[in-house]
């Protein structure tokens, strides 16, 4: 979950702006706009030919106008006003809508399920598999900065050494909190001086080549450290038969869900989901990457769907039209994943002194040539 303390800004101004949150792009819309404008113009010459009293040009400008404000609607023109009070963020968070979203992930390692179902608020406990689950996590992204680290150039070496620093001192205090069965104190000593050492006592502003090849000289050994902690964990069945009813069926509850329905809990949980919670302080928006574009699905000042009965009025008088969506109201078809375009082309701030936070739900990689 994000730290709701860190999404903080500067005191928000005031004002009101035009936001199209509609199916089309406003210039789309305008560009269809104009062309209805001008078929209509078309249609009329044939009566204003030959007369000339004034005011025939009125009727058909006044019509023109009226297909161009109807044709505009396909944008969803708001008008929003807003006045805030204390410091605010704005956070736009981005779910990748690609069809491997659909997938469901039965062979994921149980530690990893177990921090997942926990974040869900599926079962509770299984806080040893989860620690262990982030080390094993960390140590996997440790030996691919240092994979990166042997193949870049000199100019990027110390931001590649920081981040293995960074990293090590996590994996430093999952390893702390840890009480796995087999796992002791003094291994956690040895893990410290092989590997959180070797970076400390490098400077990452006047590292070289001595200092790199004693990095990458680290890599047999988080190899074994991985296969040292990944030994200490149960498995298969029998991972699952130390377990308590509940949380048995939790992980079959996680086998059957797909990756989709699991972020949709997540962040549309009711009052515990994400956005709600954020919406609470600050300005979000949910989109969704389809293809090489984005596409709003949800902001604060955008009136949802309220289910009604017969006579058209809210089932639920309590409904909220403006809360967030029960589910994403968009499918997960995408053969593609482009995670660069619609985010660079979305995360525009229309003030300067805004802060702006960019949140990314996927579950893959950028597969588009280009950036």
């Amino acid at each position: 979950m994000l730290n709701l303390k860190i999404m903080m800004a500067a005191k928000s101004v005031e004002g009101s702006r035009l936001h199209f949150s509609g199916d089309l792009a406003w210039w789309m819309a305008l560009l269809i706009a104009v062309g209805a404008v001008v078929f209509a113009a078309w249609i009329y010459r044939g009566d204003l030919q030959g007369r000339t009293a004034k005011g025939l040009w009125l009727l058909p400008l006044l019509r023109g106008g009226a297909v161009l404000l109807v044709v505009m609607m396909l944008a969803g023109p708001v008008i929003q006003y807003r006045t805030s009070i204390g410091t605010t963020a704005r956070v736009l968070m981005y779910v990748d809508a690609s069809a491997s979203m659909k997938a469901t992930d039965e062979q994921m390692e149980l530690p990893r399920k177990l921090g997942i179902l926990s974040r869900l608020g599926w079962v509770e406990g299984g806080e040893n598999e989860m620690k262990a689950g982030n080390v094993l996590a960390q140590l996997s992204e440790l030996k691919r900065v240092l994979a990166v680290m042997a193949s870049d150039t000199a100019n990027n070496l110390p931001q590649h050494i920081k981040k293995g620093e960074a990293l090590t001192q996590q994996i430093v205090k999952h390893l702390e909190g840890m009480q796995l069965s087999g796992w002791r104190e003094d291994q956690l000593n040895t893990f410290k001086k092989e590997v959180l050492d070797s970076f400390l006592k490098v400077d990452p502003i006047q590292a070289g080549v001595e200092d790199k090849a004693a990095l990458l000289a680290l890599q047999p050994s988080i190899d074994r450290w991985e296969n040292t902690i990944r030994g200490l964990l149960p498995k298969g069945e029998a991972a699952l038969e130390t377990m308590n009813p509940a949380t048995r069926a939790a992980i079959e509850r996680f086998d059957r869900t797909p990756r989709w329905q699991r972020l949709e809990a997540q962040l549309l949980g009711g009052a515990d989901g994400l956005v709600n919670q954020l919406a609470a302080e600050h300005n979000v928006e949910l989109l969704a990457l389809t293809a090489r574009r984005f596409q709003m699905l949800w902001h604060p000042d955008a009136i949802g769907d309220v289910e009604a009965d017969d006579k058209g009025q809210p089932v639920d008088e309590k409904e909220d039209p403006n809360a967030p969506p029960r589910t994403l109201p968009v499918v997960a078809t995408n053969m593609i994943t482009d995670l660069n375009t619609g985010i660079v082309e979305g995360a525009i701030s229309e003030n300067p002194s805004e802060k702006l936070f960019v949140v990314l739900f996927t579950d893959g990689q950028h597969n588009i040539e280009g950036a």
